[in-house]
């Protein structure tokens, strides 16, 4: 079940920030929400029940003034026997499967099919002696009735459990649509996974048939982890940068990791860098656990891309680590030659710019699309609106190998 958490400070302004961290039993406290103004956070652990601490820290950031407190709650296992449990979520085509404990050094996965018989299945997990094992089920059509099953593999042999069968619901009203020309015949074909700006995302099979769709408050999810958890930005025009966000959300919409533009400022100031206005476009997990993201830079210049005072708008690729502390940044004001403007002019606001802070109107001078890994460890940044040569004028992409220092 979701749980919210809510902070309440006694006779506090409403410039305070809060920050919520949790942990299972004597753990280590991980990070779910990094400081910032909202003081509730809805969260669940779906994977194991347990007693868990829920910490969450107010601290008003001009004063520097913070106070600690400290929430212990138990999740009960929803297994309370040898049978399986089938339990509807906040999201009508994602279900919790849940398990009986099985065997050390075993592992399970959880197999299921609909009517048209073909079978999915989720990756296996290690086994866990003495706690449940609990499945996210996903990538199901509404109002459809779904039969699951879980295998479990020790290595020695494979057993599978009795079936059992459950039903989806139906779609919110508020999801975009495919025109499907040419539907499919095989049902092994791959899912389309679509995130139009400002509007939910959604997963399609190749037929047209939605399996899967994202929470209404993300305005573009930028990628999904492996696992079933995804990377989404949250744009808000008009708003200051605390309102700013990037967020990772398991299937059902829940948050995972937040933090925002004004906290992320926080720690590029300490640094002598310069500040971001929002996130944009991209949002990933690079290997060995750190996240990167893109980020806006607004500078107003002086007859730089034009006469007079200029507002001219990049990008910065920051580095995060786990616990959302910034390791490592690039940004094109100090990499790119700023008198080089865009190759066809554009400005923002329009349409796939980030919220501006500074003023009304920019010249969009990068416009960053992505962010990939390489191999070897070094990182890709794509940048739409500069030229890729001085012969070819058009519309092409500025690569630049980055190395990412290694911490």
């Amino acid at each position: 079940d979701l749980v919210t958490f809510s902070a309440i400070t006694d006779g506090a302004t409403s410039n305070i920030w809060y920050r919520f961290r949790v942990r299972r039993g004597a753990g280590e406290y991980e990070m779910i929400r990094d400081f910032g103004p909202l003081n509730a956070l809805t969260w669940t652990a779906a994977k194991h029940e347990g007693t868990y601490e829920m910490e969450v820290t107010a601290r008003n950031p001009s004063t520097g003034d913070s106070a600690t407190g400290y929430s212990l709650f138990q999740f009960l296992p929803v297994v309370t026997s040898r049978d399986i449990v089938i339990s509807p979520t906040s999201n009508s085509l994602v279900f919790l499967f849940s398990a009986p404990p099985c065997p050390a050094q075993a592992r399970m996965r959880v197999e299921f099919n609909g009517p048209d018989g073909v079978i999915q299945h989720t990756p296996f997990e290690a086994c866990t002696p003495h706690l449940t094992m609990n499945f996210y089920l996903a990538g199901l059509r509404q109002n459809t009735i779904y039969q699951a099953y879980y295998v479990v593999d020790t290595g020695d042999s494979v057993h599978s459990s009795a079936v059992v069968a459950f039903q989806t619901g139906g779609l919110p009203g508020d999801l975009y649509s495919d025109t499907i020309l040419t539907p499919t015949t095989r049902q092994s074909d791959p899912i389309l996974l679509g995130s139009p700006l400002g509007a939910r995302a959604v997963a399609n099979d190749l037929e047209g048939n939605v399996l899967w769709y994202g929470p209404n408050d993300i305005s573009i999810m930028t990628r999904p982890d492996p696992g079933g958890e995804m990377w989404g930005i949250v744009e808000l025009p008009g708003y200051p940068t605390s309102q700013q966000v990037v967020r990772k959300f398991d299937l059902t919409g829940a948050t995972v990791l937040e933090t925002n533009a004004a906290r992320v400022n926080e720690q590029l100031a300490a640094m002598g860098k310069r500040q971001i206005d929002a996130f944009h476009h991209e949002a990933r997990t690079l290997t060995g656990g750190k996240i990167a993201v893109l980020g806006a830079v607004e500078q107003v210049m002086s007859d730089t891309q034009g006469p007079g005072s200029v507002d001219i708008l990049g990008d910065m690729i920051i580095v995060l680590d786990r616990n959302l502390n910034v390791v490592w940044t690039w940004d094109t004001f100090d990499n790119l030659d700023v008198h080089r403007a865009a190759v066809l002019g554009e400005t923002c606001p329009s349409s796939g710019c980030p919220p501006l802070q500074t003023s009304g109107s920019a010249n969009d001078w990068t416009h960053g699309n992505a962010i990939q890994e390489t191999p070897d460890g070094n990182l890709l940044y794509s940048s739409r609106s500069e030229e890729h040569t001085s012969e070819l004028q058009s519309h092409l992409n500025l690569v630049c190998r980055l190395l990412l220092e290694k911490k």
